[in-house]
């Protein structure tokens, strides 16, 4: 069997209803990863013990481990599992998200034929809970001739389903921000901005899943906080304009998403 020097991080929460797809996608990649690290997160619900249940079944030759916190958010989770990777490179995915079978034999052509490359990235489809499916072009937003820090100030564009990077990024630069129960991948792709050597994939080698979730206007005031933070943590990458223009929009697209979701809930109730 091929084997590919890369570690997959899964963070897991409650996961037990969805995980096992999210598995699935793993497991029959073409080329194998190095190791599977799952990192439960307190969940209440039985998801680690699922997932046991699931891998010993298969009796896989790919190594797997399955680590066990209390909850303190999917950042600290993954950082359990970027300290315990053996491989010099991560392949993250969260325990909702889908990979095409060929995701991990691109990458490795690209780590193959681009020794100066850090950072690898690709876009994603978004399954939503209807049934439909869109296509999130994050190439399409990213301009090879302007500074990548600039890039994610204005805009985050990538997903972190869809990063797999060297483990010595986190090595030199620092890990997720255990803090922020939330937009901690954000704020790390954005740490890391200057250090980044990118590939970018101009393929859908991936699905993001939406299902349902709490979505309440204090979860969208934690996360508003978040995201302040974090652009006030950067804004010396940009010019004090363009910093008070994205707090504004960010400002503006939050509250018109707690209002849409303020009506819909009402209207619901009617």
């Amino acid at each position: 069997m091929n084997f590919v020097d890369i570690s997959i991080v899964c963070p897991v929460y409650n996961s037990k209803n969805y995980v096992k797809k999210t598995i699935d996608s793993i497991i029959t990649q073409y080329l194998k990863p190095r190791e599977i690290l799952f990192i439960d997160d307190g969940s209440s619900d039985g998801t680690p013990q699922f997932i046991n249940e699931i891998l010993v079944n298969k009796n896989l030759e790919v190594k797997w481990k399955i680590f066990k916190t209390t909850h303190k958010g999917p950042g600290a989770a993954r950082n359990i599992g970027i300290k315990n990777a053996k491989s010099n490179w991560i392949s993250f995915i969260d325990s909702d998200d889908i990979w095409e079978k060929n995701k991990l034999t691109r990458i490795n052509e690209i780590i193959t034929l681009n020794s100066e490359v850090n950072f690898i990235t690709h876009n994603e489809k978004y399954l939503k809970k209807d049934g439909s499916t869109l296509h999130l072009n994050y190439f399409k937003k990213y301009n090879q001739n302007k500074s990548l820090d600039k890039q994610l100030f204005q805009e985050n564009i990538f997903s972190t389903s869809a990063v797999t990077c060297k483990k010595s990024l986190f090595l030199s630069e620092g890990f997720f921000d255990e803090t922020l129960m939330s937009a901690q991948d954000y704020e790390i792709w954005l740490k890391f901005s200057r250090m980044i050597k990118i590939y970018f994939i101009n393929d859908f080698l991936g699905t993001y899943v939406e299902r349902d979730g709490n979505i309440t206007s204090k979860n969208w005031i934690f996360r508003l906080r978040n995201e302040l933070v974090i652009l006030s943590r950067y804004r010396h990458y940009v010019n004090f304009n363009t910093y008070v223009c994205r707090i504004f929009l960010l400002i503006l697209r939050f509250s018109l998403k707690a209002l849409f979701n303020f009506f819909n809930l009402k209207f619901n109730k009617a």
